[in-house]
């Protein structure tokens, strides 16, 4: 029987060279995509607001920033990331609460 481990995607992360790997599976981003995915994975599992996401990935004051540059942003990582970006399984959406992400994460250190 496969344990809940065994059911989640693995994500590894090469900042290096802004390359992410789901499974084994090669995914180039953006800058501010592989930014938002970076800050999304320092902490799995944890939900972050959309005012968090403007603040820290954004570097937007406090309060300020549109929210639908971050819903277009993570639409755009779940077409590249997700098998099926309307059933998302990596970054996962709790609806007025945030995004969190929902993976085996490995980031590797800087060369």
């Amino acid at each position: 029987m496969a344990t809940k481990q065994d059911d989640v995607p693995r994500l590894r992360i090469v900042p290096d060279s802004l390359t992410v790997f789901v499974n084994d599976r090669k995914v180039l981003l953006t800058q501010v995509e592989f930014d938002l995915l970076l800050f999304l994975c320092s902490t799995p599992n944890q939900l972050h607001s959309t005012q968090t996401l403007l603040n820290d990935v954004w570097q937007y004051p406090r309060g300020t920033g549109d929210t639908a540059l971050v819903r277009n942003h993570v639409r755009n990582l779940r077409r590249k990331l997700e098998s099926d970006p309307e059933r998302p399984e990596i970054i996962q959406s709790r609806h007025g609460r945030g995004y969190t992400v929902r993976a085996q994460v490995e980031i590797e250190p800087d060369a």
